[in-house]
């Protein structure tokens, strides 16, 4: 059952009543922290913490957003995440995944890519935890 993966909107609903409304790869409380388009994919980068926002922003060429009134604050982001949206959305489909995964790790911006299917289960991680193993049919094949 997923249920343990709804963890703090399980919260939000039990002990304040509240059900989130629908935010595609995004997160109800945090911006941003969700699936961008680059180049050639889509990564997830998660500035989860001011640090890592700030971190971020550099990363991205554009340090000046991290000072800016419209985004100083994990608030201030979700309330004007219509301005920040396109700017970030931009800047994003300059690189590549591989290239976006680079910076970010080097600036310490915790990221990951999106994979496809045959990405995901080509992984060495897939290999070693045993995710795919041949098996035959009741035929043998």
């Amino acid at each position: 059952m997923a249920l343990n993966t709804l963890t703090y909107i399980a919260f939000m609903y039990l002990s304040l009543g509240q059900i989130p409304g629908k935010v595609g790869s995004g997160h109800t409380t945090i911006y941003p922290y969700n699936a961008f388009e680059v180049a050639d994919g889509h990564i997830v980068p998660a500035a989860f913490t001011q640090r890592f926002w700030r971190n971020f922003c550099q990363a991205l060429g554009s340090p000046e957003w991290a000072e800016d009134d419209r985004f100083k604050d994990f608030q201030r982001r979700l309330e004007n995440r219509s301005v920040l949206e396109p700017l970030l959305n931009g800047r994003m489909k300059e690189k590549t995944r591989e290239e976006w995964l680079r910076i970010l790790e080097i600036a310490d911006v915790p990221c990951g890519p999106i994979n496809s299917v045959a990405e995901a289960l080509e992984l060495e991680q897939s290999r070693i935890r045993g995710v795919v193993t041949d098996v035959s049919d009741a035929t043998g094949h």
